[in-house]
């Protein structure tokens, strides 16, 4: 039986009808602004000539370069960057590398557990430049940040263009 016998069949008004439609058409509406602003840029970029980087070059990095990196994520105090941040949904996020923070023995012993909200800045290439615990256990906020710094991400593309990016990574830590 199709979803639309089954709301026909139950005694369902069309307002609650309508209000179980809208969730989808929501999601369907996101997921198609996604798809238009990673893809287009790219295909514009493309058909006028200029060079868009691949993720081949992206993986350039070296290992001396990215421990570098990485230990300036993991700074602590370190200052948010500065200059042309934009702010990206989770749902537009491509995570290539998200690596899962380890549960800290203090907490498993104190029987702590909750949700960490990291809020990273990534740079062109992807690479995550910043994170900051901006809420949860405070035994749990060190370990996420530091796997934060470790995530990578595809660049995103604006107009053709690789820009910074801001957004956040949620770690739910349950007591085994």
């Amino acid at each position: 039986m199709r979803v639309e016998e089954l709301l026909r069949a139950s005694p369902v008004d069309g307002y609650s009808r309508l209000r179980m439609k809208l969730p989808v058409a929501f999601t369907s509406v996101l997921l198609l602004a996604c798809i238009v602003f990673s893809v287009q840029p790219a295909q514009n970029a493309l058909a006028q000539g200029s060079s868009v980087r691949s993720l081949k070059d992206v993986s350039d990095e070296s290992e001396t370069e990215k421990l570098k990196r990485i230990e300036a994520c993991e700074a602590p105090d370190q200052d948010k960057p500065k200059g042309e941040i934009k702010r990206v949904s989770q749902l537009c996020g491509h995570a290539l590398s998200l690596p899962k923070p380890g549960y800290p023995e203090e907490a498993k012993a104190s029987r702590i557990s909750g949700t960490v909200v990291v809020e990273i800045v990534t740079n062109q290439n992807g690479r995550v430049i910043w994170a900051k615990a901006i809420s949860g256990p405070e035994l749990l906020r060190s370990v996420s940040e530091k796997a934060a710094c470790r995530a990578q991400y595809s660049p995103t593309l604006i107009s053709g263009r690789a820009v910074q990016t801001e957004s956040s990574i949620q770690y739910l830590f349950v007591q085994p």
